[in-house]
């Protein structure tokens, strides 16, 4: 038993060890046998019998990290069985049991980089369109309301992280490039933006369910959510995905998600001008960011600003105007939180785009006469192959 549990001379971490044995009792039955075969020629059954491996190991590990009782997935509160209670479920029980024993943080992710890749490993691409973000576009308004009640909100986070690094895992190792580039930017990204935070009301049926039950309200008011907490959560998922993939040298992914986060960045921007000022059109040639925002403007697509536009058409201008102003500071967020500061040549072409983007980028806000907004923009560390600075895990 002690050679079984030792990797390069030290001792696994038990959470390592139940989260190994999780995923492959689960998934790799045959191997599972087998190994139950080895324990009991060792005179292991002990650690077999009774409670399964999981279960102790998590026990063990949980005593010497946590005070916190664990959350187990079986004992949630009932209305969140219909997200969690099906044939995919197995996928999430390892994963649950990683955040019963490590906290929801890039450091914890990037020292346990192995595991965190066998948690999505054989995660289809149908239960990833069919069933996880379905319903993790659901779950993750858990984050926009905090329960009175502190166990049901550490449950409810419980849930809604499990889902979300499961996706993390999946993005980060398992899609290929083209799947990892239009899952986050279109799907993670640009839907949730001008679906869900633009376009966020009391219709949406399933949200407004899910809130009432957690809430245990009759009704949900749109003024008793916040989107931007909603934003911050959501948040964790892009920022962690984005960090593992430069962890696993994944440059060109990135280099394609940072563009199109600021093509994005740069359509909110627009919007924004156009609905303080709709009939805003440069008449002075005396100013340069001037000149350079009527030379962009006739460059770039519009695709992105109509559809904009669009689904805020319905909330009236100032409402609109609010809602883009948090997406904006969403995406804003996003670039910090990812602290991309290059550290070998195979960074260049995102730290290009990046120099290509922002004095745009600049000349834009500067339209908007909006100095809080500017200010935010101009405080982002724009990264740069002079830098020495490297990525730091946060």
């Amino acid at each position: 038993m002690q050679e079984i549990l030792t990797s390069q001379g030290k001792l696994l971490d038990p959470s390592e060890l139940a989260i190994a044995f999780a995923i492959i009792k689960h998934r790799a039955p045959s191997l599972w046998k087998r190994l139950t075969l080895i324990f009991d020629g060792l005179g292991e059954t002990s650690f077999l019998s009774g409670k399964s491996v999981l279960s102790q190991s998590v026990e063990r590990s949980a005593a010497k990290k946590r005070t916190r009782k664990n959350i187990s997935l079986a004992s949630v509160d009932r209305y969140l069985y219909r997200y969690i209670m099906n044939g995919n479920h197995y996928h999430l029980e390892p994963v649950s049991t990683f955040l019963n024993v490590n906290r929801y943080k890039l450091e914890h992710l990037s020292n346990n980089i192995e595991i965190i890749k066998a948690l999505g490993a054989d995660l289809q691409e149908a239960e990833v369109t069919r069933w996880l973000l379905p319903n993790y576009r659901i779950l993750k308004w858990l984050f926009s309301i905090n329960s009175d009640d502190r166990n049901r909100r550490r449950t409810a986070n419980h849930v809604a992280n499990t889902f979300q690094l499961i996706l993390v895992s999946y993005y980060s190792f398992t899609a290929d490039d083209k799947k990892s580039v239009q899952g986050i930017c279109q799907g993670l990204i640009y839907k949730f933006i001008r679906d869900e935070l633009i376009g966020f009301d009391t219709s949406n049926v399933r949200v407004v369910k899910l809130l009432r039950d957690y809430t245990e309200s009759e009704s949900v008011e749109v003024n008793i959510v916040s989107l931007t907490s909603l934003c911050r959560g959501h948040l964790k998922l892009l920022a962690f995905t984005i960090r593992l993939m430069l962890q696993n040298e994944r440059f060109e992914v990135v280099t394609g998600i940072i563009g199109f986060i600021l093509k994005l960045l740069e359509t909110l921007v627009i919007c924004l001008v156009k609905l303080r000022d709709p009939s805003v059109i440069v008449q002075d040639r005396g100013k340069a960011y001037q000149d350079m925002y009527k030379e962009r403007s006739t460059k770039i697509s519009y695709k992105m600003v109509l559809e904009v536009l669009e689904a805020s058409h319905s909330l009236g201008i100032q409402k609109a105007t609010q809602r883009i102003e948090i997406a904006l500071s969403f995406l804003m967020d996003l670039v910090v939180t990812l602290n991309l500061d290059p550290q070998t040549d195979d960074t260049q072409n995102f730290v290009d785009t990046f120099r290509e983007f922002r004095p745009y980028l600049v000349s834009e806000f500067l339209m908007l006469n909006d100095s809080r907004l500017t200010a935010k923009f101009l405080r982002i560390s724009w990264p740069d192959h002079n830098d020495q600075r490297v990525y730091t895990s946060r």
